[in-house]
Protein backbone atom coordinates (compact mmCIF):
# COMPACT_ATOMS: atom_id res chain seq x y z
CA UNK A 1 0.00 0.00 0.00
CA UNK A 2 1.03 3.36 -0.74
CA UNK A 3 2.07 5.59 2.37
CA UNK A 4 0.80 9.46 1.56
CA UNK A 5 3.19 11.92 3.02
CA UNK A 6 2.28 15.52 3.34
CA UNK A 7 4.78 17.57 2.39
CA UNK A 8 6.07 20.53 5.52
CA UNK A 9 5.72 24.22 4.65
CA UNK A 10 7.05 27.27 6.10
CA UNK A 11 3.29 29.05 7.51
CA UNK A 12 5.06 32.45 7.89
CA UNK A 13 6.61 32.85 4.09
CA UNK A 14 3.10 31.00 2.68
CA UNK A 15 1.61 34.12 4.07
CA UNK A 16 4.12 36.33 2.67
CA UNK A 17 4.10 35.10 -0.56
CA UNK A 18 0.30 35.14 -0.26
CA UNK A 19 0.13 38.53 0.28
CA UNK A 20 3.26 40.34 -1.77
CA UNK A 21 2.83 38.09 -4.64
CA UNK A 22 -0.92 37.80 -4.17
CA UNK A 23 -1.02 34.18 -5.12
CA UNK A 24 -3.81 31.81 -3.61
CA UNK A 25 -3.02 30.43 -0.54
CA UNK A 26 -2.63 26.59 -1.56
CA UNK A 27 -0.45 27.77 -4.44
CA UNK A 28 1.64 30.12 -1.35
CA UNK A 29 1.66 26.92 0.68
CA UNK A 30 2.98 25.02 -2.27
CA UNK A 31 6.27 27.55 -3.41
CA UNK A 32 6.77 27.48 0.76
CA UNK A 33 7.40 23.97 0.66
CA UNK A 34 9.76 24.13 -2.09
CA UNK A 35 12.91 25.01 -0.60
CA UNK A 36 12.71 28.82 -1.02
CA UNK A 37 13.71 31.00 2.26
CA UNK A 38 12.73 34.45 1.37
CA UNK A 39 9.88 35.81 -0.75
CA UNK A 40 12.54 37.31 -3.29
CA UNK A 41 13.78 34.08 -4.34
CA UNK A 42 9.97 33.07 -4.86
CA UNK A 43 9.73 35.96 -7.33
CA UNK A 44 12.86 35.25 -8.95
CA UNK A 45 11.64 31.61 -9.25
CA UNK A 46 8.34 32.39 -10.73
CA UNK A 47 10.35 35.34 -13.43
CA UNK A 48 12.93 32.67 -14.86
CA UNK A 49 13.99 34.74 -17.64
CA UNK A 50 17.20 34.39 -19.49
CA UNK A 51 19.69 36.82 -17.61
CA UNK A 52 19.35 34.72 -14.26
CA UNK A 53 21.74 32.12 -16.61
CA UNK A 54 24.41 34.44 -15.41
CA UNK A 55 28.28 34.75 -16.11
CA UNK A 56 29.45 31.67 -17.53
CA UNK A 57 33.00 32.21 -16.05
CA UNK A 58 32.13 31.46 -12.95
CA UNK A 59 32.49 28.59 -13.75
CA UNK A 60 36.17 27.31 -12.64
CA UNK A 61 38.37 26.04 -15.74
CA UNK A 62 35.93 27.80 -18.08
CA UNK A 63 38.01 30.91 -19.49
CA UNK A 64 41.21 29.45 -19.35
CA UNK A 65 39.15 27.13 -22.01
CA UNK A 66 37.79 29.65 -23.97
CA UNK A 67 41.12 31.58 -24.38
CA UNK A 68 42.66 27.86 -25.70
CA UNK A 69 39.45 27.38 -27.65
CA UNK A 70 40.12 30.63 -29.49
CA UNK A 71 43.46 30.07 -30.09
CA UNK A 72 41.91 26.78 -32.45
CA UNK A 73 39.38 28.83 -34.05
CA UNK A 74 42.53 31.52 -35.17
CA UNK A 75 44.86 29.03 -36.30
CA UNK A 76 42.54 26.72 -37.81
CA UNK A 77 43.59 23.73 -35.85
CA UNK A 78 41.75 20.31 -35.59
CA UNK A 79 39.48 20.41 -32.93
CA UNK A 80 37.52 16.81 -31.99
CA UNK A 81 34.60 17.22 -29.78
CA UNK A 82 33.87 14.41 -27.83
CA UNK A 83 30.54 13.37 -27.02
CA UNK A 84 28.80 10.57 -25.15
CA UNK A 85 26.88 9.30 -26.94
CA UNK A 86 23.41 9.58 -24.99
CA UNK A 87 20.48 12.20 -25.88
CA UNK A 88 22.72 14.73 -23.25
CA UNK A 89 25.78 14.26 -24.95
CA UNK A 90 24.60 14.24 -28.70
CA UNK A 91 22.93 17.47 -28.00
CA UNK A 92 25.95 18.76 -26.22
CA UNK A 93 27.88 17.84 -29.23
CA UNK A 94 25.37 19.02 -31.85
CA UNK A 95 25.66 22.31 -30.29
CA UNK A 96 29.30 23.02 -29.73
CA UNK A 97 30.09 21.75 -32.93
CA UNK A 98 27.52 24.00 -34.71
CA UNK A 99 28.31 27.30 -32.83
CA UNK A 100 32.20 26.51 -33.21
CA UNK A 101 31.57 26.22 -36.73
CA UNK A 102 29.46 29.42 -37.11
CA UNK A 103 32.25 31.29 -35.21
CA UNK A 104 34.96 30.30 -37.92
CA UNK A 105 36.47 26.82 -37.08
CA UNK A 106 36.96 25.41 -40.34
CA UNK A 107 38.77 21.99 -38.89
CA UNK A 108 36.18 20.90 -36.39
CA UNK A 109 34.91 17.27 -36.25
CA UNK A 110 32.39 15.33 -33.42
CA UNK A 111 33.32 12.00 -32.64
CA UNK A 112 31.05 9.99 -30.39
CA UNK A 113 32.31 6.58 -29.25
CA UNK A 114 31.16 3.19 -30.32
CA UNK A 115 29.59 1.46 -27.52
CA UNK A 116 30.88 -2.23 -28.42
CA UNK A 117 33.92 -1.55 -29.84
CA UNK A 118 35.33 1.64 -27.58
CA UNK A 119 33.32 1.34 -24.36
CA UNK A 120 31.43 4.43 -22.28
CA UNK A 121 33.19 7.81 -22.00
CA UNK A 122 36.72 9.16 -23.28
CA UNK A 123 38.46 5.16 -23.27
CA UNK A 124 42.22 4.70 -24.42
CA UNK A 125 40.99 2.01 -27.28
CA UNK A 126 38.58 5.04 -28.84
CA UNK A 127 41.56 8.06 -28.06
CA UNK A 128 43.97 5.61 -29.76
CA UNK A 129 41.47 4.95 -33.15
CA UNK A 130 41.29 8.67 -33.30
CA UNK A 131 44.65 9.36 -33.03
CA UNK A 132 45.18 6.79 -35.53
CA UNK A 133 42.98 8.46 -38.27
CA UNK A 134 42.90 11.84 -36.85
CA UNK A 135 45.59 14.53 -36.18
CA UNK A 136 43.89 16.25 -33.71
CA UNK A 137 45.22 19.30 -31.81
CA UNK A 138 42.45 20.00 -29.56
CA UNK A 139 40.27 17.64 -28.32
CA UNK A 140 37.16 18.86 -26.35
CA UNK A 141 34.97 16.24 -24.08
CA UNK A 142 30.89 16.38 -23.97
CA UNK A 143 29.12 15.04 -20.88
CA UNK A 144 32.28 12.80 -20.29
CA UNK A 145 35.78 12.46 -19.52
CA UNK A 146 36.50 13.73 -15.69
CA UNK A 147 37.65 10.06 -14.75
CA UNK A 148 39.77 8.85 -17.76
CA UNK A 149 42.75 9.15 -16.51
CA UNK A 150 44.68 6.81 -19.27
CA UNK A 151 43.37 8.15 -21.97
CA UNK A 152 44.36 11.22 -20.74
CA UNK A 153 47.94 10.57 -20.57
CA UNK A 154 47.95 8.85 -23.95
CA UNK A 155 46.64 12.68 -25.42
CA UNK A 156 49.41 14.36 -23.68
CA UNK A 157 52.06 11.66 -24.89
CA UNK A 158 50.72 12.68 -28.42
CA UNK A 159 50.59 16.40 -27.59
CA UNK A 160 46.89 16.90 -27.75
CA UNK A 161 45.59 19.86 -25.77
CA UNK A 162 42.59 18.50 -23.79
CA UNK A 163 39.30 20.15 -22.42
CA UNK A 164 36.90 18.52 -20.48
CA UNK A 165 33.54 19.27 -20.42
CA UNK A 166 31.60 17.02 -17.88
CA UNK A 167 29.18 17.04 -14.50
CA UNK A 168 29.96 13.72 -13.50
CA UNK A 169 31.23 13.18 -9.73
CA UNK A 170 34.89 12.73 -9.92
CA UNK A 171 36.41 8.97 -8.60
CA UNK A 172 39.25 9.92 -7.26
CA UNK A 173 42.62 11.06 -9.71
CA UNK A 174 41.72 13.95 -12.04
CA UNK A 175 41.89 13.29 -16.00
CA UNK A 176 45.04 15.14 -16.91
CA UNK A 177 43.98 18.62 -18.84
CA UNK A 178 44.38 21.61 -19.97
CA UNK A 179 41.19 22.75 -18.19
CA UNK A 180 38.12 21.10 -16.80
CA UNK A 181 34.75 22.25 -16.66
CA UNK A 182 32.79 20.45 -14.72
CA UNK A 183 29.82 21.96 -12.22
CA UNK A 184 30.61 19.20 -9.54
CA UNK A 185 34.25 21.03 -9.20
CA UNK A 186 32.96 24.50 -8.68
CA UNK A 187 32.49 26.53 -5.47
CA UNK A 188 29.02 27.99 -7.34
CA UNK A 189 26.67 25.65 -5.73
CA UNK A 190 24.14 27.20 -8.22
CA UNK A 191 26.02 25.28 -11.12
CA UNK A 192 26.27 21.92 -9.54
CA UNK A 193 22.82 20.20 -11.12
CA UNK A 194 24.02 21.30 -14.44
CA UNK A 195 23.17 18.46 -17.65
CA UNK A 196 26.30 17.68 -19.85
CA UNK A 197 24.49 19.66 -22.47
CA UNK A 198 24.29 22.95 -20.18
CA UNK A 199 27.69 22.84 -19.05
CA UNK A 200 28.13 23.04 -22.89
CA UNK A 201 26.11 25.65 -23.42
CA UNK A 202 27.59 27.61 -20.27
CA UNK A 203 31.05 27.28 -22.71
CA UNK A 204 29.45 28.93 -25.66
CA UNK A 205 28.11 31.53 -23.73
CA UNK A 206 32.09 31.98 -22.17
CA UNK A 207 33.03 31.82 -26.22
CA UNK A 208 31.01 34.64 -27.73
CA UNK A 209 31.03 36.57 -24.56
CA UNK A 210 35.57 36.47 -24.71
CA UNK A 211 35.40 36.86 -28.19
CA UNK A 212 32.97 39.81 -28.29
CA UNK A 213 35.14 41.34 -25.08
CA UNK A 214 38.25 40.95 -27.09
CA UNK A 215 36.96 42.19 -30.33
CA UNK A 216 37.51 38.81 -32.46
CA UNK A 217 33.03 39.00 -33.24
CA UNK A 218 30.36 41.73 -32.80
CA UNK A 219 27.40 41.66 -31.01
CA UNK A 220 25.64 40.40 -33.83
CA UNK A 221 27.60 37.96 -34.84
CA UNK A 222 25.72 34.87 -33.14
CA UNK A 223 22.77 34.60 -31.44
CA UNK A 224 22.72 31.46 -28.77
CA UNK A 225 18.92 31.44 -28.00
CA UNK A 226 18.71 29.32 -31.32
CA UNK A 227 20.72 26.54 -29.31
CA UNK A 228 18.64 26.85 -26.86
CA UNK A 229 16.20 23.96 -27.92
CA UNK A 230 18.87 21.25 -27.78
CA UNK A 231 19.97 22.60 -24.38
CA UNK A 232 16.33 21.87 -23.89
CA UNK A 233 16.07 18.86 -24.87
CA UNK A 234 19.45 17.15 -23.17
CA UNK A 235 18.92 18.50 -19.91
CA UNK A 236 15.39 16.98 -19.53
CA UNK A 237 16.14 13.98 -20.74
CA UNK A 238 19.14 13.36 -18.84
CA UNK A 239 16.74 13.75 -15.64
CA UNK A 240 18.02 16.59 -13.70
CA UNK A 241 16.64 19.01 -11.24
CA UNK A 242 14.41 21.54 -13.26
CA UNK A 243 15.38 23.78 -11.00
CA UNK A 244 18.02 26.97 -10.86
CA UNK A 245 19.49 27.52 -14.79
CA UNK A 246 17.74 23.97 -16.07
CA UNK A 247 14.69 25.32 -15.38
CA UNK A 248 15.46 28.55 -17.43
CA UNK A 249 17.40 26.69 -20.45
CA UNK A 250 14.15 24.35 -20.22
CA UNK A 251 11.74 26.90 -20.10
CA UNK A 252 13.07 29.15 -23.13
CA UNK A 253 14.53 26.19 -25.06
CA UNK A 254 11.09 24.57 -25.46
CA UNK A 255 10.21 27.94 -26.95
CA UNK A 256 12.84 28.20 -29.43
CA UNK A 257 11.84 24.80 -30.26
CA UNK A 258 9.02 25.51 -31.21
CA UNK A 259 9.56 27.76 -33.55
CA UNK A 260 12.87 25.82 -34.94
CA UNK A 261 14.33 25.99 -38.53
CA UNK A 262 16.37 23.06 -38.26
CA UNK A 263 15.28 20.29 -40.24
CA UNK A 264 16.63 17.65 -38.17
CA UNK A 265 14.41 18.73 -35.41
CA UNK A 266 11.39 19.60 -37.37
CA UNK A 267 11.71 16.08 -38.84
CA UNK A 268 12.19 14.75 -35.13
CA UNK A 269 9.18 16.31 -33.80
CA UNK A 270 6.86 15.19 -36.57
CA UNK A 271 7.86 11.54 -36.27
CA UNK A 272 7.09 11.79 -32.42
CA UNK A 273 3.80 12.76 -32.89
CA UNK A 274 4.26 16.50 -31.94
CA UNK A 275 1.79 18.90 -34.75
CA UNK A 276 3.33 22.61 -35.42
CA UNK A 277 0.39 23.60 -33.27
CA UNK A 278 1.05 21.74 -30.17
CA UNK A 279 2.48 23.39 -27.40
CA UNK A 280 5.67 21.66 -26.48
CA UNK A 281 5.80 20.37 -23.42
CA UNK A 282 8.34 18.56 -21.11
CA UNK A 283 7.04 15.53 -21.21
CA UNK A 284 6.92 15.13 -24.88
CA UNK A 285 11.32 15.74 -24.57
CA UNK A 286 11.25 13.24 -21.95
CA UNK A 287 8.92 10.51 -23.14
CA UNK A 288 8.90 11.38 -27.73
CA UNK A 289 11.79 13.19 -28.60
CA UNK A 290 14.10 11.44 -25.82
CA UNK A 291 13.74 7.79 -26.16
CA UNK A 292 14.29 8.45 -29.97
CA UNK A 293 17.66 10.20 -29.25
CA UNK A 294 18.84 7.58 -27.04
CA UNK A 295 17.97 4.65 -28.78
CA UNK A 296 20.36 5.40 -31.30
CA UNK A 297 23.38 5.07 -28.65
CA UNK A 298 21.73 2.06 -27.03
CA UNK A 299 21.46 -0.10 -29.83
CA UNK A 300 25.07 1.16 -31.31
CA UNK A 301 24.11 3.98 -33.92
CA UNK A 302 24.84 7.57 -32.10
CA UNK A 303 26.30 9.00 -35.68
CA UNK A 304 22.33 8.67 -36.63
CA UNK A 305 21.41 10.79 -33.83
CA UNK A 306 23.91 13.23 -34.46
CA UNK A 307 23.68 13.87 -37.70
CA UNK A 308 19.95 14.51 -37.45
CA UNK A 309 20.83 17.44 -35.37
CA UNK A 310 23.46 18.68 -37.42
CA UNK A 311 21.77 18.14 -41.02
CA UNK A 312 20.66 21.38 -43.07
CA UNK A 313 18.73 18.84 -45.47
CA UNK A 314 15.36 18.21 -44.93
CA UNK A 315 15.10 14.97 -47.53
CA UNK A 316 17.91 13.57 -44.85
CA UNK A 317 16.50 14.70 -42.16
CA UNK A 318 13.44 12.69 -43.00
CA UNK A 319 15.04 9.90 -43.19
CA UNK A 320 17.20 9.97 -40.26
CA UNK A 321 14.16 10.53 -38.31
CA UNK A 322 12.12 7.89 -39.42
CA UNK A 323 15.71 5.32 -38.84
CA UNK A 324 15.86 6.58 -35.29
CA UNK A 325 11.80 5.68 -35.00
CA UNK A 326 12.42 2.28 -35.88
CA UNK A 327 15.64 1.91 -33.93
CA UNK A 328 13.23 3.12 -30.80
CA UNK A 329 10.76 0.50 -31.23
CA UNK A 330 13.34 -1.85 -31.59
CA UNK A 331 14.70 -0.84 -28.41
CA UNK A 332 11.13 -0.93 -26.75
CA UNK A 333 10.85 -4.63 -27.74
CA UNK A 334 14.35 -5.45 -26.38
CA UNK A 335 13.83 -4.11 -23.17
CA UNK A 336 10.21 -5.50 -22.87
CA UNK A 337 11.33 -9.09 -23.19
CA UNK A 338 14.46 -8.46 -20.71
CA UNK A 339 12.53 -6.84 -18.20
CA UNK A 340 9.94 -9.72 -18.49
CA UNK A 341 12.62 -11.99 -17.88
CA UNK A 342 13.84 -10.09 -15.14
CA UNK A 343 10.83 -10.13 -13.06
CA UNK A 344 9.74 -13.86 -13.48
CA UNK A 345 12.97 -15.02 -12.20
CA UNK A 346 12.69 -11.94 -9.08
CA UNK A 347 9.29 -12.94 -8.07
CA UNK A 348 10.39 -16.95 -7.94
CA UNK A 349 12.88 -15.46 -4.80
CA UNK A 350 12.08 -12.01 -3.68
CA UNK A 351 11.98 -11.89 -0.06
CA UNK A 352 10.54 -8.02 0.94
CA UNK A 353 12.17 -8.51 4.42
CA UNK A 354 15.36 -9.07 3.19
CA UNK A 355 15.70 -8.19 -0.28
CA UNK A 356 17.01 -4.34 0.09
CA UNK A 357 18.66 -3.95 -3.47
CA UNK A 358 17.76 -5.96 -6.64
CA UNK A 359 21.23 -7.27 -8.43
CA UNK A 360 20.29 -9.32 -11.88
CA UNK A 361 22.55 -10.36 -14.53
CA UNK A 362 22.56 -12.24 -17.86
CA UNK A 363 25.03 -12.92 -20.91
CA UNK A 364 22.60 -12.51 -23.25
CA UNK A 365 20.77 -9.13 -22.19
CA UNK A 366 21.68 -6.03 -24.25
CA UNK A 367 24.22 -3.82 -22.99
CA UNK A 368 22.13 -1.25 -24.08
CA UNK A 369 19.00 -1.17 -22.21
CA UNK A 370 20.44 -2.45 -19.24
CA UNK A 371 19.92 1.07 -17.67
CA UNK A 372 16.00 1.32 -18.71
CA UNK A 373 15.51 -2.00 -17.16
CA UNK A 374 17.21 -0.92 -13.87
CA UNK A 375 14.89 1.71 -13.80
CA UNK A 376 11.94 -0.26 -14.51
CA UNK A 377 12.48 -2.35 -11.35
CA UNK A 378 12.70 0.57 -8.50
CA UNK A 379 9.69 1.59 -10.45
CA UNK A 380 8.22 -1.84 -9.92
CA UNK A 381 10.02 -2.73 -6.12
CA UNK A 382 10.64 0.27 -4.95
CA UNK A 383 14.59 -0.32 -4.07
CA UNK A 384 17.39 0.01 -6.03
CA UNK A 385 18.82 -2.06 -8.78
CA UNK A 386 21.40 -3.11 -10.57
CA UNK A 387 21.19 -5.07 -13.96
CA UNK A 388 24.65 -6.55 -15.52
CA UNK A 389 25.36 -8.44 -18.82
CA UNK A 390 28.95 -9.57 -19.89
CA UNK A 391 30.50 -10.28 -23.14
CA UNK A 392 32.20 -14.15 -24.28
CA UNK A 393 35.11 -13.23 -21.74
CA UNK A 394 33.65 -12.58 -18.75
CA UNK A 395 33.79 -8.67 -19.00
CA UNK A 396 30.74 -7.36 -17.74
CA UNK A 397 29.21 -3.88 -17.74
CA UNK A 398 26.69 -2.95 -15.30
CA UNK A 399 24.41 -0.17 -14.68
CA UNK A 400 22.30 1.03 -11.60
CA UNK A 401 19.53 3.02 -10.51
CA UNK A 402 18.35 3.98 -6.61
CA UNK A 403 15.92 5.54 -4.31
CA UNK A 404 14.95 8.38 -2.75
CA UNK A 405 17.48 8.12 0.87
CA UNK A 406 20.01 5.83 -1.12
CA UNK A 407 23.37 7.26 -2.67
CA UNK A 408 24.61 4.47 -4.98
CA UNK A 409 27.88 5.59 -5.25
CA UNK A 410 28.28 5.00 -1.49
CA UNK A 411 26.93 1.35 -2.17
CA UNK A 412 29.56 1.00 -5.22
CA UNK A 413 32.27 1.99 -3.31
CA UNK A 414 31.93 -0.23 -0.52
CA UNK A 415 31.74 -2.97 -3.16
CA UNK A 416 35.00 -1.30 -5.21
CA UNK A 417 36.81 -4.36 -4.34
CA UNK A 418 34.59 -6.31 -6.57
CA UNK A 419 34.81 -3.77 -9.23
CA UNK A 420 36.75 -2.78 -12.59
CA UNK A 421 35.35 0.55 -12.16
CA UNK A 422 32.34 2.91 -11.53
CA UNK A 423 31.28 6.26 -12.01
CA UNK A 424 28.15 8.46 -12.25
CA UNK A 425 25.54 10.07 -9.93
CA UNK A 426 24.13 9.47 -6.26
CA UNK A 427 20.68 8.26 -8.11
CA UNK A 428 21.91 6.78 -11.20
CA UNK A 429 25.72 4.85 -11.84
CA UNK A 430 27.73 2.30 -13.92
CA UNK A 431 29.93 -0.17 -13.33
CA UNK A 432 32.29 -2.76 -15.17
CA UNK A 433 32.61 -6.04 -13.42
CA UNK A 434 33.99 -9.39 -13.96
CA UNK A 435 31.69 -12.41 -14.19
CA UNK A 436 33.31 -14.51 -10.83
CA UNK A 437 32.99 -11.88 -8.85
CA UNK A 438 28.61 -11.29 -9.91
CA UNK A 439 27.51 -13.41 -7.07
CA UNK A 440 29.77 -12.04 -4.64
CA UNK A 441 28.60 -8.47 -5.89
CA UNK A 442 25.09 -9.23 -5.54
CA UNK A 443 25.37 -10.27 -1.98
CA UNK A 444 27.46 -7.18 -1.12
CA UNK A 445 25.44 -4.41 -2.98
CA UNK A 446 22.32 -5.72 -0.90
CA UNK A 447 24.08 -5.41 2.68
CA UNK A 448 25.74 -2.26 1.31
CA UNK A 449 22.29 -0.64 0.64
CA UNK A 450 20.23 -2.09 4.07
CA UNK A 451 23.14 -0.02 5.98
CA UNK A 452 21.75 3.07 3.76
CA UNK A 453 18.65 2.90 4.28
CA UNK A 454 15.74 2.23 6.25
CA UNK A 455 12.42 0.35 5.52
CA UNK A 456 10.89 3.45 5.01
CA UNK A 457 13.07 4.58 2.54
CA UNK A 458 11.56 1.17 0.68
CA UNK A 459 7.93 1.90 0.94
CA UNK A 460 6.33 3.18 -1.97
CA UNK A 461 5.65 6.76 -0.97
CA UNK A 462 3.33 9.99 -2.55
CA UNK A 463 4.00 13.33 -1.41
CA UNK A 464 0.84 15.31 -1.06
CA UNK A 465 1.68 18.89 -1.31
CA UNK A 466 -1.52 20.10 -0.21
CA UNK A 467 -4.85 19.18 1.17
CA UNK A 468 -7.99 21.12 -1.16
CA UNK A 469 -11.89 21.11 -1.61
CA UNK A 470 -13.15 20.62 -4.66
CA UNK A 471 -14.68 23.93 -5.08
CA UNK A 472 -10.82 25.31 -5.30
CA UNK A 473 -9.61 22.85 -8.50
CA UNK A 474 -10.62 25.58 -10.50
CA UNK A 475 -9.21 28.07 -13.67
CA UNK A 476 -7.57 30.11 -10.25
CA UNK A 477 -5.60 27.36 -9.56
CA UNK A 478 -4.76 26.16 -13.01
CA UNK A 479 -4.03 29.93 -14.00
CA UNK A 480 -1.50 29.72 -10.70
CA UNK A 481 0.18 26.45 -11.22
CA UNK A 482 1.32 27.48 -15.17
CA UNK A 483 2.97 30.41 -13.72
CA UNK A 484 5.44 27.55 -11.87
CA UNK A 485 6.15 25.72 -15.49
CA UNK A 486 8.00 23.89 -16.49
CA UNK A 487 8.06 20.88 -14.16
CA UNK A 488 9.57 17.79 -14.23
CA UNK A 489 12.28 16.22 -12.26
CA UNK A 490 12.88 17.67 -8.76
CA UNK A 491 9.96 20.18 -9.81
CA UNK A 492 7.08 17.97 -10.49
CA UNK A 493 3.80 19.12 -10.75
CA UNK A 494 2.02 19.93 -7.93
CA UNK A 495 0.23 16.43 -6.35
CA UNK A 496 -3.27 17.54 -4.10
CA UNK A 497 -5.39 15.47 -2.10
CA UNK A 498 -8.92 16.06 -0.83
CA UNK A 499 -11.08 14.03 1.55
CA UNK A 500 -14.19 11.89 1.41
CA UNK A 501 -15.60 12.63 -2.06
CA UNK A 502 -17.73 9.89 -3.49
CA UNK A 503 -18.34 8.52 -7.24
CA UNK A 504 -21.35 9.79 -8.58
CA UNK A 505 -24.05 7.80 -9.93
CA UNK A 506 -22.66 7.35 -13.35
CA UNK A 507 -19.65 4.93 -11.14
CA UNK A 508 -16.21 3.76 -13.12
CA UNK A 509 -15.73 3.35 -16.91
CA UNK A 510 -13.23 1.38 -18.29
CA UNK A 511 -10.93 2.95 -20.70
CA UNK A 512 -8.74 1.30 -23.12
CA UNK A 513 -7.25 -1.78 -21.29
CA UNK A 514 -6.23 -0.22 -18.04
CA UNK A 515 -7.34 2.88 -17.09
CA UNK A 516 -10.24 4.50 -15.40
CA UNK A 517 -12.50 7.09 -15.81
CA UNK A 518 -15.17 8.50 -13.54
CA UNK A 519 -16.55 11.86 -11.71
CA UNK A 520 -16.25 12.67 -8.00
CA UNK A 521 -18.73 14.98 -5.52
CA UNK A 522 -18.39 16.40 -2.49
CA UNK A 523 -22.31 16.61 -2.63
CA UNK A 524 -22.23 20.38 -4.16
CA UNK A 525 -19.82 19.86 -6.98
CA UNK A 526 -18.13 17.66 -8.98
CA UNK A 527 -15.35 17.41 -11.39
CA UNK A 528 -14.49 14.22 -14.01
CA UNK A 529 -11.20 12.29 -12.82
CA UNK A 530 -8.85 10.34 -14.97
CA UNK A 531 -6.60 7.12 -13.56
CA UNK A 532 -4.15 6.11 -15.66
CA UNK A 533 -3.38 2.16 -15.55
CA UNK A 534 -5.51 1.79 -12.20
CA UNK A 535 -8.05 -0.78 -13.76
CA UNK A 536 -6.90 -2.98 -11.49
CA UNK A 537 -7.29 -0.90 -8.46
CA UNK A 538 -10.82 -0.46 -7.44
CA UNK A 539 -12.48 2.66 -6.34
CA UNK A 540 -13.11 2.35 -2.99
CA UNK A 541 -16.97 2.10 -2.00
CA UNK A 542 -18.50 5.18 -0.11
CA UNK A 543 -16.90 8.03 1.02
CA UNK A 544 -12.68 7.96 0.02
CA UNK A 545 -10.24 10.86 -0.28
CA UNK A 546 -8.12 11.53 -3.61
CA UNK A 547 -4.73 12.34 -4.59
CA UNK A 548 -4.55 14.00 -8.11
CA UNK A 549 -2.31 16.20 -10.06
CA UNK A 550 -4.89 19.51 -11.33
CA UNK A 551 -4.97 19.91 -14.68
CA UNK A 552 -6.69 21.20 -17.82
CA UNK A 553 -8.43 18.39 -20.63
CA UNK A 554 -9.35 19.74 -24.07
CA UNK A 555 -11.43 17.14 -25.73
CA UNK A 556 -13.09 18.17 -29.14
CA UNK A 557 -12.69 21.72 -28.67
CA UNK A 558 -14.00 21.79 -24.97
CA UNK A 559 -11.63 22.75 -21.77
CA UNK A 560 -12.54 21.54 -18.70
CA UNK A 561 -10.79 21.36 -15.69
CA UNK A 562 -9.97 17.07 -14.68
CA UNK A 563 -8.49 15.28 -11.91
CA UNK A 564 -5.39 13.19 -13.35
CA UNK A 565 -5.72 10.52 -10.27
CA UNK A 566 -2.31 9.34 -8.43
CA UNK A 567 -3.97 7.52 -5.81
CA UNK A 568 -7.34 6.93 -3.82
CA UNK A 569 -7.76 5.43 -0.77
CA UNK A 570 -10.80 4.65 1.87
CA UNK A 571 -11.49 7.89 3.68
CA UNK A 572 -8.75 8.41 6.84
CA UNK A 573 -10.22 9.77 10.17
CA UNK A 574 -8.67 12.95 11.54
Amino acid sequence: MTVWQTENTEPELAVQIERELRLTSHISRFLAGQGFFSVEEVSSFLRADLSSIGDPFHLSGLEKAVARIWDAIERQETIIVYGDYDADGITGTALLVRVLKQLGALSVRPHLPDRESEGYGLSEISVQNLLENTDPDLLITVDCGTNSVEASKILAEAGVDLIVTDHHESSGELTRAFAHINPKLSEDNSLRMLAGVGVVFKLCHGIVKYGIHHKKIDQESIDLRKYLDLAAIGTVVDIVPLTGQNRVLVKYGMKYLQKTSYPGLKALLQISGIRDSDQISVSQLGYAIGPRLNAAGRLGEPETALELLMTNDVEVAEILATRLNSLNKKRKSICDKIFNEVVSRIEAMFNLEKDFGIMVHDPEWHEGVIGIVASRLVNTYCRPAAVATFDNDGNGRGSCRSVEGCNILNVLDSCSDLLETFGGHNMAAGFSISLKNADKFAERFNEAIAKEVSNNNLEPTLKINGWLELDDVNEQLIKEQNLLEPFGHGHPKPVWAIKGVQLTGNGCTTVGTNHLKFSVTDGNNYKEAIAFGMADNPVPEGRFDVAFVAEKNSFRGMDTIQLNVKDYRATQPE
